[in-house]
């Protein structure tokens, strides 16, 4: 099964207390994703059909967290797959609220 595996996607499930473990990959990125939304969080979530690799895009999928205790600061990803983007904005949310 396809599921999360990076250490501060997990991380940050189990801060916002949402349960990831044994659900598909994209499921559990949406569940927190969910929390986020819920702690006043904006979340943008973007397919372009436009845009791809082949023309030197990178890729078709954003993603986007700003919002809440982030004021002003905000991720995003533009990747291959929507999967991708997911997660690579929720890490680097994960590593700043280590700091903050």
């Amino acid at each position: 099964m396809n599921v999360i595996e990076n250490t501060s996607v997990l991380a940050l499930a189990e801060r916002l207390e949402v349960h990831v473990e044994g659900t598909e990959r994209l499921a559990g990125l949406l569940r927190v994703v969910e929390a986020l939304r819920r702690r006043g969080h904006v979340i943008v979530l973007k397919w372009d059909g436009e845009r791809n690799s082949e023309t030197g895009d990178n890729g078709s999928f954003t993603a986007i967290v700003s919002g809440g205790v982030l004021a002003g600061e905000f991720f995003r990803r533009d990747d291959e797959t929507l999967e991708g983007a997911l997660e690579h904005v929720l890490i680097g949310y994960a590593e700043w609220a280590k700091m903050a």
